[in-house]
């Protein structure tokens, strides 16, 4: 394996992306252009355990990517869709490992690549101090078999497993990786879910039982909830989660969902406490606990684009079934007529809230609508969510460049391009 690309650079993707470099040509695909332009142009520096920095080769442009021999999917759950839709075929003659939290990304991947899947289980952990600068902290190892029904052979995950340790991360070939993957989901579906809710790190609470209204009863129950549920699946778990639990407790480390919460983005609670109800209920036993954290976590989503607080609520046929949200977005969309034309004036009397809403509308329907990443990309400019329009303008430049909009699209993209360019003629 001479050629390897990661998927996704974040914390684990470029400790995963600057150690391979060091023994293999690395490519990164990433999404955001200014990020592919500093790895080209700095490289990738690593600090903590290890220090050195690597160069590599990164685009955000799928037909760019060589063919690679091996790839790691290092984005977060809820993007493993979006990116192995676009870069899926650059592995059809290679093996993709799949590094997500949680259940289901292997699947997904499967869908999108003619290769070898190999599930993978990481614990490593780092944090990124900027898109060339990660830190090494822990250095625990990556644990990897095969997808079965890929009947991946197990001297392709050694061969990976190999190089992965020879570019100086620890890494495990397992004949069965699933006791690995579900060790760290009990874990990580325990932990992510009460950070989300309480707006605690990882913190000595989690595994402190002194007193009856101690938080450590809960991790504790919701752990043991979570090895019945894998015990009904038949997965008899390589790690006890409690153990993992109070030895994370002593970081104060944040959660990745805690992130999320924290910026009101998408988590990945449907790949955690999701699969354990899910699996729970396809194998005939309770998980209330985690059905719970599922069902409260995936509310706080909804309260984020909740509009409606103090408005009456209209009843159907006397049942209080309360009336469609989206069918008042789409009318106060339609009082404004041409709505492009709405958005294309560009000046400080548009409501960009409304924009932003009607966006991310068009977006939920699972239409990946370049519309609304039009909208939200010149609403989140405005609202001040810098980071969040930059991400969704280059959305937009990738769509253009692609050449597969029809026309009418076409058109309506490149005008709305051109007047960023005029605006943020900086902004690559």
């Amino acid at each position: 394996m001479k050629r390897v690309c990661i998927v996704g650079c974040g914390a684990i993707g470029s400790l995963y992306a600057a150690h391979l470099a060091r023994v293999a040509e690395v490519w990164a695909f990433v999404r955001r252009e200014d990020h592919a332009e500093a790895l080209n142009r700095e490289g990738l520096q690593v600090s903590g355990k290890h220090e050195f920095r690597a160069s590599l080769k990164a685009t955000t442009h799928p037909e760019e990517l060589p063919d690679c021999e091996l790839g790691i999917v290092a984005t977060k759950a809820t993007q493993v869709e979006d990116a192995m839709t676009k870069v899926g075929g650059h592995f059809d003659k290679g093996v993709v490992i799949s590094a997500q939290n949680g259940l289901g990304g292997e699947e997904i991947v499967a869908e999108h690549t003619h290769g070898q899947v190999i599930r993978g289980t990481t614990f490593m952990s780092g944090t990124k101090h900027s898109d060339t600068h990660v830190q090494y902290e822990l250095d625990t190892a990556t644990w990897i078999g095969p997808f079965e029904p890929r009947h991946t052979p197990f001297a392709v995950v050694k061969e990976a497993a190999d190089l992965i340790t020879a570019g100086g991360l620890k890494a495990e070939a397992l004949p069965d990786a699933r006791p690995a993957q579900w060790s760290k989901l009990i874990f990580n579906a325990s932990v992510n879910g009460v950070s989300a809710l309480t707006g605690l790190p990882h913190s000595p609470h989690f595994a402190d039982e002194s007193q009856f209204s101690d938080l450590g009863h809960l991790l504790h129950e919701l752990i043991d909830e979570g090895k019945r549920v894998a015990q009904a699946a038949g997965v008899k778990l390589h790690e006890d989660p409690w153990e993992m639990n109070k030895i994370g407790a002593m970081t104060n480390h944040p959660p990745s969902m805690l992130y999320d919460v924290r910026r009101q983005l998408r988590t990945e609670v449907d790949f955690l406490s999701g699969a354990i109800a899910r699996e729970a209920q396809r194998n005939g036993v309770p998980a209330p606990l985690h059905t719970a954290v599922y069902q409260l976590i995936r509310g706080k989503e909804a309260s984020w684009s909740f509009k409606n607080e103090n408005r009456a609520v209209a009843a159907a046929g006397g049942t209080g079934i309360a009336a469609d949200p989206d069918r008042d977005l789409i009318a106060r969309v339609s009082e404004k007529g041409d709505f492009f034309g709405y958005v294309m004036r560009d000046d400080t009397l548009t409501d960009w809230s409304l924009v932003k809403d009607f966006g991310e509308f068009l977006i939920r329907l699972g239409h990946e609508d370049v519309f609304g990443h039009v909208l939200l990309a010149r609403a989140c400019r405005h609202l001040g969510e810098s980071e969040r329009a930059r991400e969704e303008l280059q959305y937009c430049r990738g769509q253009a460049a692609q050449g597969k909009l029809v026309a009418a699209e076409e058109a309506m993209l490149l005008q709305f391009l051109a007047q960023e360019e005029r605006i943020l003629p900086g902004n690559r």
